[in-house]
């Protein structure tokens, strides 16, 4: 039986070690001696005023089954009266930001509320998206919040649940300055970094902190990112080569092909098709 062997390309060029990059972004923001840092980027994000602040990197999520879904977060954060904050930083887009926010988020206010805790407790969950790519694609603002609203009157049913969305490609936000320069540092805009520093001192310290670790894990850092980047490549390339595969299939047994003859021209198993018919 002739082989088919699938052949994957992967794009390593020019991986660098930026502050969007998760690891990065959680040694320069959930250190205890920086907590003033994530204040003012926060700050700046859901333009409120921070007292205190305490923050929690890659949190596991809680799942009653063996077989619930298991998910990590990049950083937790519990703010002023206890509300809770999920912020992810996503390099790569996966198409799958805002089922994955929300999944995130759904945990945190799930387990806000203790036994015998009235529903109306539970705690205000904030989930912040960071993307270093365009979510919307409307040339718009760089940044969106998301909430429940009612249909016909055109309100907000809850304040407790609000997604935040922060496109670092796109910036184009003329209404929010603070944010601008964090987004300038997290993308490393030399022009934007050098303006931003003159005017935060905030993000001042956040650049120290990033030169002295590239400076300092540069290279280890970016052989992990190589590796996961070559890891992310194959799956997202083998899910849209399956796609591609069955959409094949589905068409052949619209044409009432056998499926063996079917198998044969996709590399699918039989058993794959049977399912496709179902």
């Amino acid at each position: 039986m002739e082989n088919n062997i699938i052949e994957f390309k992967f794009n390593t060029d020019n991986i660098e070690l930026f502050p969007y990059d998760d690891w990065c972004f959680k040694n320069i923001f959930a250190q205890p001696s920086n907590e003033d840092l994530l204040i003012d980027l926060l700050e700046s994000i859901l333009r409120i005023k921070i007292y205190n602040i305490s923050a929690d990197p890659e949190v596991e999520t809680i799942r009653e089954e063996k077989d619930n879904r298991y998910g990590r977060m990049d950083l937790k954060a519990v703010i002023n009266d206890g509300e809770l904050i999920d912020i992810e930083m996503q390099v790569r887009d996966e198409h799958d930001i805002v089922e994955k926010s929300l999944f995130y988020w759904s945990n945190l206010y799930y387990n806000s509320l203790k036994k015998n805790q009235k529903f109306k407790e539970a705690k205000k969950v904030r989930a912040i998206n960071i993307m270093n790519y365009d979510l919307f694609k409307d040339n718009g603002p760089n940044s969106e919040t998301a909430m429940i609203n009612t249909q016909k009157r055109k309100t907000i049913l809850t304040d407790k649940l609000e997604l935040y969305f922060i496109q670092l490609k796109n910036q184009k936000n003329n209404t929010n300055q603070k944010l601008e320069d964090w987004i300038s540092f997290l993308v490393q805009d030399k022009e934007g970094v050098e303006r931003a520093m003159a005017r935060n001192e905030a993000v001042a310290k956040a650049q120290r902190e990033y030169v002295y670790l590239k400076g300092r894990k540069a290279a280890q850092r970016r052989k992990e990112l190589i590796e996961k980047r070559k890891i992310e490549d194959y799956f997202l390339q083998r899910s849209a080569y399956m796609e591609c595969k069955e959409e094949i299939a589905k068409k052949l047994l619209e044409e009432n092909l056998s499926i063996e003859t079917i198998s044969k021209a996709t590399n699918l198993s039989k058993e794959e098709i049977e399912k496709l018919k179902t």
